[in-house]
């Protein structure tokens, strides 16, 4: 597809940010509308390795925040809290305060799932006041939405 195309002329060219983009949407393709995560997972490592190589720290965050839904739809709870946790501390360095709050609300989602209902809450107030912090409602509502559903 086109993805492939466009990777192919990127590893051809050097062009590393036109890579980690086209690997990038193969990556979501894969994990989102074929379920190949492990797949995905392998292109979702190249994509920060190149993040990390050319210094794309927000590019990172969200690759970090990808790995961490493969690890959590594969019952890894550990692995995709770490991930969901380098990715907030990122996004929390670069300013990207929507992200973070949303890295935040993963962060929970897994402490809910790993029965730790009082960091979860925590980490969901947390969530909710960056949330506001950038005026997001839609976060906001999300958050509280998910709040109400499992109690934290």
């Amino acid at each position: 597809g086109l993805f492939v195309e466009a990777g192919e002329i990127s590893r051809e060219t050097g062009h590393q940010e036109s890579l980690r983009l086209a690997l990038g949407g193969q990556a979501n393709i894969l994990r989102r509308v074929r379920h190949d995560l492990n797949g995905a997972m392998r292109l979702y490592k190249e994509v920060e390795e190149i993040c990390r190589r050319i210094k794309n720290d927000n590019g990172l965050a969200h690759v970090l925040g990808n790995q961490g839904f493969i690890h959590q739809n594969q019952g890894n709870l550990e692995a995709a809290l770490s991930c969901f946790r380098q990715a907030g501390d990122i996004f929390r360095k670069i300013g990207n305060t929507s992200d973070f709050a949303i890295s935040l609300l993963n962060q929970a989602m897994m402490q809910v799932a790993r029965g730790r209902r009082s960091e979860a809450s925590h980490l969901a107030e947390e969530s909710i006041s960056a949330a506001r912090d950038c005026g997001n409602q839609q976060i906001i509502n999300q958050i509280s939405s998910l709040r109400s559903k499992y109690r934290i």
